[in-house]
């Protein structure tokens, strides 16, 4: 998909992703679509920093060959910066445990700097690594399966978001638009990993 500075995105559709992704964090590991034209005319991993980002809000884009942080930039207002000043970012490729652990998680003062993320994943609903949630918004256990992730990221993850109310906010987003998120507050555990994908 050849990146456009033509992304700024329409009010009702703007409102739209912002309502779909609110709703994934309020019941993580649920999965729900975002609105076109997320995964047709635009990356679908972008929806995160062009839903919410605003003037000067500090944004990064991970493995940006075609230079979408710029574009969003341009679209948003926002202020591109490395992934350690990100309020919000897009990581298209490279979500390892590294990378993760660059990612701010804010403080129990100053939660509201913990970082967002969405990140590109290749299955939703399918996939080598079977997810175990619980916490707040998962009435008893909530199973997703996913690809795309090493089991490595999820248990960095799971550790960037064990002091509550600091950490990192995610949401998992496929190519086609579909998006499912762990919120800071959901306890998870990768209980299999299938090579096969079954």
């Amino acid at each position: 998909m050849t990146a456009s500075t033509e992304w700024r995105l329409a009010p009702l559709v703007s409102q739209a992703t912002f309502r779909t992704l609110l709703d994934t964090l309020a019941r993580p590991g649920t999965i729900a679509r975002i609105p076109e034209p997320f995964g047709s005319t635009i990356p679908a991993v972008l929806c995160l920093p062009l839903a919410l980002s605003d003037l000067g809000i500090p944004i990064a884009v991970v493995g940006d060959p075609d230079r979408w942080a710029a574009d969003v930039a341009r679209a948003t207002g926002a202020t591109v910066t490395a992934p350690a000043q990100a309020w919000a970012a897009a990581v298209v490729a490279g979500f390892e445990p590294a990378l993760i652990e660059q990612f701010d998680p804010g403080s129990a003062l100053e939660p509201e700097r913990g970082a967002r993320l969405a990140v590109l994943v290749s299955e939703l609903g399918s996939g080598p690594l079977s997810l175990s949630l619980s916490g707040p918004g998962v009435p008893g256990r909530r199973h997703l399966r996913l690809g795309g992730v090493t089991p490595e990221a999820l248990r960095t993850l799971r550790s960037r978001n064990a002091s509550f109310p600091a950490g990192l906010d995610v949401w998992f987003v496929t190519e086609d638009g579909r998006v499912a998120a762990l919120s800071r507050t959901t306890e998870l555990e990768v209980i299999e990993v299938d090579p096969w994908g079954m």
